[in-house]
């Protein structure tokens, strides 16, 4: 089994992406606060319990990160109109316009390696990326929403 050159290349693509960078994109926010960001920005009408699962992350965490992020003036939850037991995720302007930045910023970091590599290699490259997708299969399932309910 190849697992070691799994795991390896995983660490070179966290290099890559400057996961463990000590201030990622520049910003004082994790990884996972960054994620979050992104994620609610691209998926309006998101829930918590919809975002803890999609992003694996224990719900008593994710409820503390988006807490913290309320109290920036982030994001804020707003009462679904469809069931007004459930409150939505959503940017504040304030928030949209830091992910904008970080959006930016991350494009910004991957085009900085575009330059070293051809156009050959960059069709390679993308090939390979959408190879892995295809293979490894969408990392959310309803299986997993289901696990999550049953804790």
């Amino acid at each position: 089994m190849d697992v070691q050159k799994i795991r390896h290349f995983n660490r070179y693509y966290a290099r890559i992406l400057g996961i463990f960078d000590k201030k990622f994109l520049g910003v004082d926010f994790s990884v996972t606060e960054v994620r979050i960001l992104g994620e609610i920005a691209r998926n309006p009408a998101l829930t918590a319990k919809a975002l803890a699962a999609y992003l694996c992350v224990d719900k008593g965490y994710l409820s503390r990160i988006l807490q913290g992020l309320e109290r920036k003036e982030l994001l804020e939850r707003v009462r679904s109109a469809e069931d007004g037991r459930e409150k939505r995720l959503r940017l504040t302007a304030k928030g949209e316009a830091l992910n904008r930045i970080l959006e930016e910023k991350a494009d910004e970091r991957i085009l900085r390696q575009i330059p070293r590599i051809d156009a050959e290699k960059m069709q390679a490259l993308t090939a390979a990326m959408e190879a892995i997708e295809a293979i490894m299969g969408n990392p959310y399932t309803e299986e997993k929403e289901e696990k999550e309910e049953n804790r």
